[in-house]
């Protein structure tokens, strides 16, 4: 997509500049004049070599899907506020997160274990969440994981369409690499919240080793490897990794999907577990997250105003260094358990900290 060829609106949406741009479609930072804030608005390439059948129906799973996911509300998971279409255009709005991609710390070498503890554990609880819902990501991968400035961590692209694999393949392209994908997504098969458990595994070793599990110099090569091959021990990269980390990796990135972890807060444990965190619980997020999310509005440390879009733009190693100072010290002597946001034990935590809020706002009107 040329730089002519970008919009300056779409729907009510103002577009301010580009966030990101990738295989999939563009990311910009757009203003929403309506509820007076940032977004991050979301859209699809106009320009895949799609059959025109085909590329109709990505269309339309793109929208269908985004509305299903635009149900999902956790702090680790990004809000999806509208989606819409203009001019053969499909885009959605969501959450704009100030801060860095996880592809940014992992590419800086940045291993400290109790960042890579906080963040997975934020990650798995997002998916462990979602997963109860009914969705499955599909493409959880470094880029599609925000670390914000106050330490926050958010899933992005959350249940969003995509092209099968197949189709891209019929018409003589494939578009991103396939190094996060699970032996039965390369296949085109069905996928399972466990097809989304070793991609998070494969971001695991990546990071814990600086190399991916299954590279090679082509997409061929690799997704052979991801079919054929068991990646080298982590500890033979990294000799400063505990043991226990070969078994949880072979584990997560078993070829077939029934021998690997049955879900993420399993997965989470078995984690936590090989560094000896005496906390293996995921943490429970604070009632006023989870009371902003389901408002759709985000949290507290992530809201931005107009004037953050500028004064957060600085070289990557400085907002690098931000974000994990703060994951440091949101992280440091907390305990917490895992919240799933689903089933009877959630819903009654929530509605408790729902009442919470209603018996505050019911006093502030007596005493106004």
């Amino acid at each position: 997509m040329s730089q002519a060829s970008h919009p300056k609106l779409l729907g009510r949406y103002q577009i301010k500049r580009i966030l990101g741009e990738g295989a999939m479609g563009v990311v910009y930072l757009a203003w929403d004049p309506t509820l007076e804030r940032s977004v991050a608005l979301k859209t699809t390439r106009n320009d895949l070599k799609l059959a025109p059948k085909k590329a109709e129906e990505y269309r339309e799973r793109f929208v269908r899907e985004a509305k299903l996911a635009g149900g999902l509300r956790h702090p680790s998971i990004v809000t999806i506020y509208d989606v819409g279409t203009q001019d053969g255009l499909s885009y959605f709005a969501m959450e704009y997160i100030p801060g860095v991609g996880l592809d940014k710390i992992i590419g800086m070498g940045r291993r400290e274990s109790r960042v890579v503890l906080d963040v997975i554990r934020k990650v798995a609880a997002g998916l462990h969440y979602a997963h109860q819902n009914g969705i499955i990501h599909r493409d959880i991968k470094p880029a599609n994981i925000l670390v914000g400035r106050g330490g926050e961590v958010k899933i992005t692209d959350f249940g969003i369409a995509r092209p099968d694999v197949s189709d891209l393949t019929q018409e003589g392209q494939m578009l991103g690499s396939p190094s996060y994908m699970a032996p039965e997504q390369v296949h085109g098969r069905e996928v399972t919240a466990r097809s989304d458990l070793f991609s998070l595994g494969v971001i695991v070793y990546t990071w814990l080793t600086g190399e991916k599990p299954f590279k090679a110099d082509s997409v061929s090569a690799i997704i052979q490897r991801i079919l054929n091959e068991d990646p080298e021990p982590p500890t033979r990269i990294n000799t400063e990794l505990p043991v226990g980390i070969d078994a949880f990796i072979q584990k997560a990135l078993a070829k077939e999907a029934n021998k690997r972890f049955l879900d993420a807060q399993s997965f989470y444990a078995a984690f936590a577990d090989v560094f000896g965190e005496k906390k293996r619980e995921i943490e429970l997020p604070e009632v006023d997250e989870v009371a902003m999310s389901a408002m759709g509005q985000p949290s507290k440390a992530a809201r931005p105003t107009p004037g953050d879009d500028v004064s957060w733009d600085s070289d990557d190693r400085s907002r690098v260094d931000l974000v994990l100072h703060q994951i440091a010290r949101s992280s440091r002597d907390r305990s917490g358990s895992f919240a799933s946001g689903s089933g009877l034990g959630g819903m009654a935590w929530w509605l408790g900290g729902a009442g919470a809020v209603l018996a505050a706002l019911a006093l502030w009107a007596m005493l106004r």
